[in-house]
């Protein structure tokens, strides 16, 4: 079985997925880089096949691993998560609307993406700083002349986050029309600019495009 990171071609102990990640894995810690592919006999693995890898020999033929430095890897995660807040707008949007006119049940059903999305965007940077050992709240991007705004961000989301959960313990559908349609809408355009500004602080340092 071929085994290789990034085309360079690695010894295994055994022609197993299982130590093929492991090889792999050891060479990308020597290099300073992560995992961020696998594919095998050309199709891409993910979820268990990865979680819990076989060690069952003969299962591939060849195995690529695909590596990224940490900075890289933050970088990318920062511009898709500036996505997602400008995606997660039109959720908001969405829930205000249905909420507006009485339908609150979808309102609800459409609010668990908004929640989803907002703690997924808390997490990329929480792993990213631990990732680079900064701390990307702390970090002030040159573009942003604003102090802290990372910060800022951190504070304002949980405070809107915050007034949602009070208005759904009261069932103020009307505060929460107008943190959904309003505040949280200001919030995502305040984060997109920061997380683009994080990534292209990170990718100054290191990152690459």
């Amino acid at each position: 079985m071929r085994v290789d990171l990034d085309g360079e071609v690695l010894e295994v102990a055994r022609p197993t997925l299982a130590e093929a990640l492991k090889a792999g894995i050891a060479a990308a810690e020597r290099r300073g880089v992560l995992i961020v592919g696998v594919t095998a006999d050309g199709r891409t693995l993910d979820g268990p096949e990865l979680e819990r890898p076989s060690d069952e020999p003969g299962a591939f033929g060849s195995i690529s691993l695909i590596s990224a430095t940490p900075a890289l890897l933050v970088e990318r995660t920062l511009r898709e998560a500036a996505a997602a807040v400008d995606d997660v707008r039109h959720s908001q949007a969405k829930v205000a609307g249905l909420v507006d006119v009485g339908d609150t049940a979808a309102a609800l059903e459409h609010l668990k993406g908004v929640f989803a999305t907002w703690s997924a965007v808390r997490e990329v940077v929480d792993r990213g700083g631990r990732l680079l050992g900064r701390d990307l709240v702390a970090m002030q991007p040159a573009s942003i002349d604003a102090v802290r705004p990372v910060e800022a961000c951190m504070l304002g989301l949980t405070q809107s986050l915050q007034e949602v959960k009070r208005a759904l313990e009261r069932d103020d559908w009307s505060l929460l029309s107008d943190v959904m349609g309003h505040r949280l809408d200001g919030l995502a355009k305040d984060w997109h600019m920061v997380l683009s500004a994080l990534a292209d602080e990170v990718a100054g340092d290191g990152g690459g495009g």
